[in-house]
């Protein structure tokens, strides 16, 4: 397990691992501000994913485009990949926009 942050400016990252399956755990805000930062950030991580890799959203307050399309990105970066407990309103824009099936929204 292993936390990766620059300062805690806007979103929190934290790398879990369970066997083939590595864990993004994000926290807090996740928008044009910090996509970047928090791309950067996983770049090493996303690359080494083996099998899968679950985005776990719950511990996010707010996302805009940029989360997703930072996680459209993921997605074709890793051979399998879901978006784990994303907040309602969250939920309801990855629904509108026709992406719960591409980023396995759980």
């Amino acid at each position: 397990m292993a936390e990766l942050n620059d300062g805690g400016n806007g979103a929190s990252l934290e790398v879990l691992r369970d066997g083939p399956t590595t864990i993004l755990k994000l926290g807090g805000e996740l928008d044009l501000a910090s996509a970047d930062r928090i791309e950067r950030l996983a770049a090493d991580v996303v690359e080494a994913v083996e099998e899968r890799l679950v985005v776990d959203a719950g511990g996010l307050r707010f996302a805009d485009s940029s989360a997703l399309a930072l996680w459209v990105k993921w997605r074709r970066a890793v051979p399998s990949l879901e978006v784990r407990n994303p907040p309602a309103a969250i939920r309801r824009v990855i629904e509108t926009m026709g992406l719960a099936e591409v980023l396995g929204v759980s």
